[in-house]
């Protein structure tokens, strides 16, 4: 019954509008350090991440506007990678410059699991891995700069990778 619920939601929420009214909320500008906004803008995305929750339909809707999302942050990442995950279609329409971008986000705002889950979630969708999006993941990788490489080559930074993995499986945002 939950899914059956949850599915028939998110119709009507899309048939009202909805995430456009929460996609036009996310590009009003606004005090970044004002935790009121950091609050609101935290729940546009949760709404969001739910509005595509298992429904390839709202996840090609919100696909047409991911370069919305193409902004350093992880509120940002969670709900791109809402829009990928489970969606081999979507997946495999990803393009060099969405992975650059988390690759660059890795680059230059700092470990975060959650570019790293977005990477995951690009490469392997409904148990099968995507050679293409792999392929690309590794270009833009090998492409980085040193601080993104020494994840992947320091011991002390892998383990802390792994751990930091572990947690977010653990609890997700």
């Amino acid at each position: 019954k939950g899914v059956k619920h949850q599915k028939h939601e998110q119709r009507l929420l899309k048939n009202l509008g909805a995430h456009q009214a929460v996609l036009d909320l996310l590009q009003v500008p606004h005090d970044e350090k004002d935790p009121n906004m950091q609050d609101v803008m935290s729940h546009a995305h949760y709404f969001l991440q739910a509005f595509v929750r298992n429904n390839p339909q709202n996840q090609a809707i919100l696909h047409i506007n991911i370069d919305r999302f193409l902004v350093p942050g992880v509120n940002e990442a969670v709900t791109a990678t809402a829009i990928f995950k489970d969606n081999v279609q979507l997946c495999l329409c990803v393009t060099d410059t969405i992975i650059q971008h988390y690759v660059r986000c890795i680059e230059s705002d700092g470990l975060h699991v959650e570019y790293l889950v977005f990477l995951q979630t690009v490469v392997k969708s409904e148990g099968q891995f995507l050679r293409k999006c792999q392929d690309i993941v590794m270009q833009e990788l090998l492409q980085a700069g040193e601080e993104v490489m020494l994840l992947y080559n320091d011991r002390q930074s892998f383990n802390q990778l792994v751990q930091l993995m572990t947690e977010y499986r653990e609890h997700p945002p």
